[in-house]
């Protein structure tokens, strides 16, 4: 249940709204607002964390809670999993750290999240003190156009209740991230203007968190046009789901295969032949949506596709040729700041880019959508929290939808949470928290804090995304902890069922670690602990 109300800034009383919600975020005093930077793709599970009820480990006494975000207002409501901004209001439900450097229960926080670039703003600026913009949790809210009373379990399962205050546009301060999120160890941000050095990675403290699942996606008509080539009904259910192998995916990023005349169906035809195409021309311009280089979801698909960034001399990924007067978002000042590095927000002009580099997971969705609705070939990789829409579409005029994409499986197997528990699929990666060796005082407890939330199986279980479109109950993607996470919870026994992963019996492991020696290592191959399939179940 939703219920807009109108803004009061005339008279002070942003966030005191009825039902006892918290003070205003220019309430907060300057010590106890906690920057937070880096990684969009694990955005759900920090706001699913921090939102849960301090009865599950979260931070917040219900009925205080107000989050103020930089997203658009829309109907239905979306602001909270949209925002590139994002600050969390509240009063403690309990005590953070210990004595001297303790915040007491009672106390209003605030915690901001930017989510402007990608992994490495998580990494490289957390370990040189680089300054990032964010939401100025000290200073009143500047542009917020309304507030919406957010029932418990809205966006995810267990989140508390809360007033979302949507298009706010400050104030912006230029801070130094307390907190650093990334997608991978950071050892493998190692490419490009801000390649992270020994000297650098040694200024961090780096606390391993869990893994994080990504799929190769491609435009919808290309899914299409797999299925008909491999014989597999027109749906989207796991059954129909197409595969490529890991070589030809490759091939892609690499560009040595370089046309779709590349890819060839199992008789030996060309997947952009009319055969496979429903009779319409599709060029053999292979069309690449993926990140900027700074992005640990471009990281991942660079390490699992092409085993870069762990040994040298090897095939780069083709490069992005969108240039800087056609790159939406993209901050002054070059240096790091160039298309290839940072990435752009997605605009119509971008349509005619071989290769585009996104800022957030969100442009590279729009990206291969853009691409099969102009009916050209797309593929790139994603995050698995993303969502696809047009349930069983063939990308004819006017359908309707706006994520016209599809995750395919991978050397035949299916990138779903099932599929990581079991064994069976391994495209993914144990995220991390840095913080700088010198953080001290109560950021320094917060980050202990929440180094353990961020962990939490509960919000873990409130990430898993079920593909509704699929009209398929198996189809899910997410993520879960490593096979020999800090926390110790224990693998389920294959066959795990998707109810075991989301708490029913069981708990949100994966079969694999990448730490076998206590510390992540990302180059590692993903090994299992303990029993796993050998087979795709689905």
């Amino acid at each position: 249940m939703l219920m807009y109300r109108k803004l009061l800034p005339a008279l002070g009383l942003l966030g005191l709204v009825a039902g006892g919600a918290a003070q205003a975020a220019g309430l907060v005093a300057a010590g106890n607002a906690f920057l937070i930077s880096g990684s969009t793709a694990l955005d759900n599970q920090v706001k699913a964390a921090l939102l849960l009820p301090s009865a599950s480990g979260g931070p917040c006494t219900a009925g205080t809670i107000s989050v103020y975000v930089d997203a658009a207002v829309t109907a239905p409501i979306t602001g909270l999993t949209k925002a590139h901004q994002t600050t969390v209001v509240c009063t403690l439900a309990a005590a953070i750290g210990t004595a001297p450097n303790q915040i007491a229960a009672g106390t209003v926080v605030a915690f901001t999240k930017e989510s402007n670039g990608g992994s490495n703003e998580g990494t490289a600026n957390v370990a040189t003190a680089t300054a990032l913009t964010f939401f100025d949790a000290t200073q009143t809210p500047a542009g917020c156009a309304a507030s919406a009373a957010i029932a418990a379990g809205f966006y995810y399962a267990h989140q508390q209740a809360f007033n979302e205050f949507d298009a706010c546009t400050g104030p912006l301060i230029q801070a130094v991230p307390q907190i650093g999120l990334a997608d991978e160890d950071p050892a493998l941000f190692n490419v490009g203007p801000q390649a992270i050095t020994a000297a650098t990675i040694a200024k961090l403290n780096t606390t391993p968190l869990f893994q994080n699942q990504f799929g190769l996606a491609v435009s919808l008509n290309l899914y299409r046009a797999l299925q008909r080539a491999q014989g597999l009904a027109l749906n989207d259910t796991l059954a129909a789901m197409p595969t490529l192998s890991k070589s030809a995916i490759a091939g892609l990023f690499s560009g040595v295969n370089g046309s779709w005349a590349d890819i060839l169906s199992p008789s030996g035809a060309a997947i952009n032949s009319s055969t496979y195409t429903n009779g319409v021309t599709v060029p053999s311009t292979v069309y690449t949506c993926r990140r900027g280089d700074n992005s640990g979801t471009n990281v991942g698909a660079d390490v699992y596709f092409l085993h870069n960034r762990c040994i040298g001399g090897l095939s780069p990924m083709t490069a992005v040729t969108t240039t800087a007067a056609n790159c939406g978002g993209l901050p002054t000042g070059g240096g790091a700041y160039t298309p290839e590095n940072f990435g752009c927000k997605w605009a119509a002009v971008n349509l005619a880019d071989v290769t585009f580099g996104g800022t957030g997971s969100g442009d590279v969705a729009s990206c291969l959508h853009a691409h099969s609705v102009a009916g050209q070939f797309a593929y790139g990789p994603l995050g698995a929290t993303s969502k696809f829409d047009d349930p069983n579409g063939l990308e004819v005029s006017g359908e309707t939808g706006t994520n016209h994409w599809r995750y395919v499986a991978i050397d035949g197997f299916k990138p779903t949470v099932e599929g990581m528990a079991n064994g069976t699929y391994d495209y993914a990666f144990d995220n991390v928290l840095n913080t700088n060796k010198t953080l001290a005082g109560t950021a320094l407890s917060v980050s202990t804090f929440l180094g353990n939330l961020f962990q939490s199986p509960t919000a873990l279980e409130d990430i898993i995304v079920v593909q509704t479109n699929a009209a398929d109950a198996n189809y899910a993607t997410g993520g879960l902890l490593d096979a020999l996470n800090n926390a110790g919870i224990a693998q389920n026994s294959p066959i795990v069922t998707l109810a075991e992963l989301q708490g029913t019996g069981g708990s949100p492991v994966s079969a694999f670690t990448y730490a076998p020696g206590g510390g992540v290592n990302n180059c590692q191959r993903p090994l299992p602990v303990g029993p796993v399939l050998t087979k795709e179940q689905f």
